[in-house]
C-alpha cells in the first residue's frame, strides 16, 4: 500500500465539536508507505498528536516521509516499534516531541538552516541532520525547554559522539546501539 498526499496553502481542521477532537491524531498511518508534503497550511486539532504511525506487525511496515515547508508545525510524532519516519523541515518551526520512550524502529530528522525544533518532551532519533552539519551552531536550531534529544551515535558521525548542551537547559545526547 502506498499513498502520496500534498497539501498547500489551505487549512485542515478537526472540528472542536467532534467526539474525536481531543483524541484523534491529525495524520494516522497504518501499514502503508506514505509521503506527506505540507506547505503553508493551517493545521488545527486538539489531540496534540500530529502524526501517529503504526504497523500491524514486522511484515506490514509503515514508512512515512513528511516534508514540511514554510510552516509552523505543532504536535507530537508517535511511531511504533516496526515503523519508520523521516521528517524533513524546510524554512519551518516544529514544536513537539518525537518517538517518546525510544520505541520506533527508525526516526530520521533533517532540517535546513532556516528551520527550528522546539522540544516539548524528550525525543529519540536515529539520524539528526542539519543541512550544513553545523556542529558549532547546533544550538541555534534547537530550543530544548529542558528536554533532551537522544541520537544514534553510530549514524551521526558528524556529531562526534558528543553530548552537546542546548539552549533551554536540555542536551543532545549520544546513544549507542547494538549492530
Amino acid at each position: 500500500n502506498y499513498a502520496d498526499l500534498t497539501i498547500e496553502n489551505t487549512k485542515i481542521t478537526i472540528d472542536k465539536k467532534s467526539s474525536n477532537y481531543k483524541t484523534a491524531s491529525l495524520f494516522y498511518i497504518k501499514n502503508m508507505k506514505t509521503k506527506i508534503n505540507i506547505t503553508d497550511t493551517k493545521l488545527k486539532y486538539g489531540s496534540n498528536t500530529l502524526l501517529n504511525v503504526v504497523s500491524e506487525d514486522e511484515y506490514n511496515i509503515s514508512e512515512v516521509t513528511m516534508t514540511v515547508t514554510d510552516q509552523n508545525l505543532k504536535g507530537n510524532i508517535v511511531v511504533d516499534e516496526y515503523s519508520k519516519v523521516r521528517l524533513n523541515l524546510n524554512d519551518c518551526t516544529y514544536t513537539g516531541r518525537i518517538n517518546k520512550g525510544n520505541i520506533s524502529k527508525n526516526v530520521d530528522v533533517t532540517f535546513d538552516e532556516d528551520s527550528r525544533w522546539v522540544l516539548t518532551g524528550n525525543s529519540y532519533v536515529n539520524t539528526l541532520t542539519v543541512t550544513k552539519k553545523d556542529l558549532n551552531n547546533i544550538r541555534k536550531y534547537i530550543r530544548s525547554n529542558g528536554y533532551n534529544i537522544y541520537y544514534n551515535a553510530k549514524n551521526n558521525q558528524w556529531l562526534n559522539g558528543r553530548t552537546i548542551y542546548l539552549n533551554g537547559g536540555g542536551k543532545l545526547i549520544p546513544k549507542y546501539y547494538k549492530s
